[in-house]
């Protein structure tokens, strides 16, 4: 197994823990993840778990609900993630690699970033992913 980046490792922990049935562990989870989404980098290291083979599937999965409940929720609150909005380099992030990383991953990984790029498109599409579509 690849030894994984201490940023991917701790993001792959945190998720693993929103697993869990006990409900402290699930919701302190949880509050660290809202606090890691608004930090430089976040989604860069969420999209690389999605697409490494080295992390459990339980995890990926959760970690693309995780991704596709951020940008439900962020997509349309504007620019300031301190505000619950997503940094226009991130949207550019998302745009630029999500369609190639849906089409990379498990079909559980896929069911959730296509309910993200169909809320994406919603907001964006054409005037501001006008690549999107050939």
């Amino acid at each position: 197994m690849m030894a994984l980046s201490s940023d991917l490792q701790q993001l792959s922990q945190l998720l693993q823990q929103t697993l869990s049935p006990n409900v402290a562990d699930r919701k302190a989870a949880e509050a660290s993840l809202a606090a890691a989404s608004k930090q430089d980098q976040f989604l860069t290291i969420l999209l690389t778990l999605l697409q490494t083979p080295d992390v459990p599937m339980a995890v990926r999965q959760s970690g693309a609900i995780f991704f596709k409940n951020y940008c439900r929720k962020g997509w349309t609150s504007g620019d300031n993630p301190a505000e619950g909005g997503i940094r226009p380099a991130d949207r550019l992030l998302v745009k630029q690699h999500v369609l190639t990383l849906m089409m990379h991953c498990p079909k559980q990984v896929q069911a959730q970033l296509r309910d993200a790029v169909a809320r994406i498109a919603v907001s964006d599409f054409p005037s501001q992913w006008q690549a999107l579509l050939p």
